[in-house]
């Protein structure tokens, strides 16, 4: 090889490694960078044996980046239920202290047995009447925050949407520079990274499955078949819902005019923290509410009066009422929002007699028509008619048959059981999502360590390059000099 050959060599061998060097250095400078990657390069030797290096390539593995994205979509759904169910549980209290329907309906009962054996005492009635309005208070406050949590939940929906779209936007014309750029062989390994991050954001909000087609173009569809990109972004569109009540029914979420949740939904999102506040939106809290609908329902229909003097005058509700009244409920019907209503009768806050008395709702509906200060059958009758069995709405998810007491007993276990489930959801999807990206991380993120020992060697083939450079240098100055 000619002296003018080696030191070409020499020389193109030095670029190349001072490239190499750079690409490490941006290796060392991304370490700990959030969906860095590693890229490796090669020396490539040319036709007139000089050398070049590579075009960087990531270190990826598609099957475990896909486990990730899937693993973030089923973690991000359940901390989402973990909380909205706990904020649920925060809505009756603990079912062992008094602020739960249960232990409220539980100590009514004891009230008015301690009202049985002394009818006479206005103390005792008054005692009644107290703990009922604090029933009646407690339901109203728990169908108010139920509405809260559900609004929260609504707000939470709009800001993921709008995060959604900007991801999308953001995600077109990086696309499309990291088709061109593969197309022209060019770098795009740090485009490929970014793009990466946010399609690991987007998994956060909602699940998605993603296809990687020729020249490294991107496609992605929800978990439930719908496509949002595809070389174009399709945007979600989502309506706010604003003063959500009882009986609203919110807005669903659309991607070009189809619902991707909601009952209407023929391919809905199952997983992200999306899916998880329509759970808590629409399923969960509406459940529940439905639940406090029907004890609220129960004490309706437990505490009613009835015709005493033969009119044919229809029951007509009593100690408790609500907006409907005085008409009592169809038994085992469900009449949506009515613990948002609930309340003690205002004829019994001015006079808690009528608990013992009737009368409630006019001479007709009077049982103690003698007026005795002894006379305790009514308040009896209440104890009877709340241990016994009554129909309740099945929608409701708990046991049609029981009495009131039971049936409140049995919504304060269906919600523990519910924040059981999902605590216990999140606990394995969350071992699953920090053991997949662990184990991404490990495979295709930046050791900094092991870039140092590369750099080092770059580094000793840098300064032979240019060890070979200075001799042939000077072989150069030997042959100039004998020529003299």
């Amino acid at each position: 090889m000619s002296l003018t050959r080696s030191l070409d060599v020499a020389r193109s061998h030095l670029s190349a490694t001072a490239e190499y060097m750079n690409t490490v250095s941006r290796h060392v400078a991304r370490a700990g960078e959030a969906g860095a990657t590693r890229k490796v390069s090669q020396y490539v030797t040319n036709s007139i044996g000089g050398v070049l290096v590579s075009t960087p390539v990531r270190s990826e593995n598609e099957l475990l980046f896909a486990k990730t994205i899937l693993s973030t979509s089923n973690a991000g759904r359940d901390r989402v239920l973990v909380d909205g169910l706990a904020q649920l549980g925060n809505v009756v209290g603990d079912p062992e202290l008094e602020s739960s329907p249960a232990a409220l309906i539980q100590k009514l009962e004891q009230s008015l047995q301690f009202y049985s054996e002394g009818a006479h005492d206005l103390t005792r009635a008054n005692d009644v009447m107290l703990v009922a309005r604090d029933l009646a208070d407690g339901l109203r406050s728990a169908s108010h925050d139920i509405q809260t949590v559900r609004q929260d939940a609504d707000t939470d929906i709009a800001n993921s949407v709008i995060k959604i779209n900007d991801l999308l936007t953001r995600l077109e014309p990086l696309n499309d520079e990291i088709v061109r750029g593969t197309q022209t062989g060019r770098d795009v390994t740090d485009q490929l990274d970014e793009r990466d991050r946010i399609v690991k954001q987007l998994s956060e909000e909602f699940g998605i499955r993603t296809e990687l087609r020729e020249n490294n173009d991107l496609a992605i569809r929800t978990d439930g078949g719908v496509t949002i990109f595809d070389k174009k972004a399709k945007l979600l569109s989502f309506q706010a819902t604003g003063g959500i009540s009882a009986t609203t029914t919110a807005s669903p979420i659309l991607v070009d005019g189809i619902p991707i949740t909601g009952p209407n939904a023929i391919m809905p999102i199952t997983t992200g923290r999306l899916a998880g506040l329509i759970q808590i939106r629409d399923v969960s809290a509406v459940q529940f509410q439905r639940q406090l609908d029907e004890v609220a329902r129960g004490l309706i229909e437990s505490f009613a009066e009835t015709d005493q003097v033969g009119g044919g005058n229809p029951p007509a509700a009593g100690l408790f009422t609500y907006l409907g009244g005085p008409a009592v409920p169809a038994t085992g019907t469900h009449v949506p929002g009515i613990a948002s209503t609930i309340a003690v009768h205002p004829s019994v806050l001015a006079d808690p007699t009528l608990i013992r008395d009737g009368g409630i709702n006019g001479a007709a509906y009077l049982y103690n028509s003698t007026g005795a200060a002894g006379y305790n059958s009514r308040i009896l009758e209440f104890g009877d008619q709340l241990a016994a069995n009554r129909a309740f709405d099945p929608a409701a998810g708990l046991d049609a048959t029981t009495n009131v007491l039971q049936f409140a007993a049995n919504s304060d276990g269906w919600l523990s059981a519910q924040r059981e489930i999902a605590q216990d959801h999140y606990d394995y999807s969350s071992v699953v999502y920090e053991t997949a990206a662990d184990r991404l991380d490990r495979v295709t993120g930046i050791n900094v360590e092991e870039e140092y020992l590369v750099m080092l060697e770059l580094e000793r083939a840098y300064q032979a390059s240019s060890k070979l450079i200075a001799t042939v240098d000077e072989m150069f100055d030997s042959l100039l000099a004998a020529a003299r």
